[in-house]
């Protein structure tokens, strides 16, 4: 046992002369205001820096891809919530696409007497929710750059009335639930009266409706396609326009974007879509003709988006980390010394000096 112990003894001598970082007895050490200062500022830096890499390495950056949709779904879902300022009774809401499908509004949404005019909670939560949306607006899809902050349903979780609110006569529908299309070129309308349909196509019903009782001033909650993605802030989200016109056409034209999303938290197949609108009074003997309503035209994109969390390894991230650390404690080391030997040779040459004056006084 005692030769082993031996034996592991000259090992570790020949490990010590291997040894880069020379220890400096303490007897040979020198301290200083100016060391002590340049270290807490280094470990301060240190600090502030380690904690920025680690807070931007918790927020993932998101990565795009483009390619050819290759889905071959014939359908996709709309999900849909808007109030218009007129009675249910007096609407009719429904589809017409390239397939020649025409939908009716019956089987898929739902209408409800509501009320058009926000309570004070009411107009709180649409402002809240429309300071979200300037932000949100910043992005080109934020909806999915921010997916992370801000719960799923926000559009549409409006708070409700109190009971005391709700006891003059309603005035407004809405109209929502979720409604399959077809996966072509269509038209979601909302005009006045009922549809019917006849073998030439379809029609709306809308002599029997009081010129008076028309008004298509409206409110959009929700408007999205395909699966809910969470924490999506819809181009059309939130959009309101009020009009005491009666004959005014509201067109919305969609171009949709197949988009598959996928995170650590979430991977959903969705869709994202651009709007531009475009309203416009109805008057015939003008030339301008048309039906006064609601008009979603919409078309897809044949490219589709794949949208992907890119996260940074974590191999990376304590390369980083090191770098720092190093990186701060090397120069601030530099920068001691080299503002140590400016100020030695200022304090010589004044001392220099001073000694000269003297002895020029002596002679």
């Amino acid at each position: 046992m005692l030769r082993i112990s031996k034996r592991n003894k000259e090992r570790l001598q020949e490990v010590k002369k291997l040894d880069v970082f020379p220890k400096i007895a303490d007897d040979c050490k020198e301290t200083s205001t100016s060391g002590g200062t340049a270290s807490i500022t280094a470990f301060i830096l240190i600090t502030i820096m380690v904690a920025m890499e680690l807070i931007d390495y918790s927020f993932a950056g998101v990565k795009y891809n483009y390619s050819v949709d290759k889905d071959v779904q014939s359908q996709m879902i709309l999900h849909l919530d808007i109030t218009v300022a007129m009675k249910c009774r007096d609407l009719g809401a429904d589809v017409l696409d390239l397939a020649s499908a025409t939908i009716d509004d019956s089987r898929y949404l739902t209408k409800e007497d509501a009320y058009f005019a926000l309570t004070k909670e009411q107009k709180k939560w649409w402002k809240k929710f429309h300071n979200i949306r300037k932000r949100a607006n910043k992005d080109s899809y934020r909806e999915v750059n921010k997916i992370l902050q801000h719960p799923l349903g926000l559009a549409s979780s409006m708070p409700p009335r109190s009971a005391s609110e709700s006891n003059h006569p309603r005035d407004a529908c809405r109209i929502y639930g979720n409604m399959p299309l077809n996966k072509v070129a269509g038209n979601f309308h909302v005009t006045a009266g009922m549809s019917i349909n006849h073998p030439m196509g379809h029609a709306h019903v809308s002599d029997l409706v009081p010129r008076e009782s028309i008004n298509f001033s409206h409110r959009i909650d929700l408007l999205a396609f395909g699966v809910a993605a969470p924490n999506v802030i819809n181009p059309l989200d939130g959009v309101e326009f009020v009009t005491k016109i009666t004959d005014k056409m509201y067109q919305y034209f969609i171009k949709i974007v197949p988009t598959k999303v996928k995170t650590h938290f979430v991977e959903v197949d969705t869709y994202q879509f651009s709007v531009t609108e475009h309203f416009s009074k109805v008057d015939h003997t003008k030339g301008k003709h048309g039906v006064p309503g609601l008009f979603f035209k919409y078309d897809l994109s044949p490219i589709s988006v794949q949208v992907t969390e890119a996260g940074v390894p974590i191999g990376q991230l304590l390369i980083r980390l090191c770098g720092i650390v190093g990186g701060i404690f090397a120069t601030s080391g530099m920068m001691h010394t080299f503002s140590s030997i400016i100020y030695e040779t200022l304090i010589r040459r004044k001392r220099l000096t001073a000694n000269e004056g003297i002895i020029a006084e002596g002679k």
